[in-house]
């Protein structure tokens, strides 16, 4: 089960997302990603991840797929759980991880 929370601090469009990024909810996820990215706001989409007890494969397209259509993936707070999985990937390279919400907001602001 995934719990998206969705929110905006100035410009940022803040998604709060719990529980677990697999082959279920994968889906629900990127149909939210989906509708902010149609809606024009993708650059400015931050997933904070602090409460993600499960990350799969096709979680991990979701991440991809932001990527590709918006040049980016900003996560903030990742759980340890995300951090492993980022880190077996190599994706915390690709992605721009921070570890708390007031320092991924500023660097998001500055570009």
């Amino acid at each position: 089960m995934i719990d998206i929370e969705r929110t905006q601090i100035g410009e940022v469009i803040v998604l709060a997302i719990s529980g677990r990024m697999d082959a279920i909810s994968a889906p629900i996820l990127q149909n939210t990603i989906n509708e902010i990215i149609d809606n024009g706001n993708g650059r400015t989409m931050l997933l904070r991840l602090p409460e993600i007890d499960y990350l799969s494969a096709a979680g991990l397209r979701v991440l991809r797929n932001l990527k590709q259509a918006t040049g980016r993936v900003c996560i903030a707070e990742p759980s340890n759980r995300v951090r492993e999985v980022l880190q077996i990937t190599g994706l915390d390279t690709s992605y721009e991880v921070h570890e708390t919400l007031t320092q991924a907001l500023n660097k998001m602001r500055r570009s």
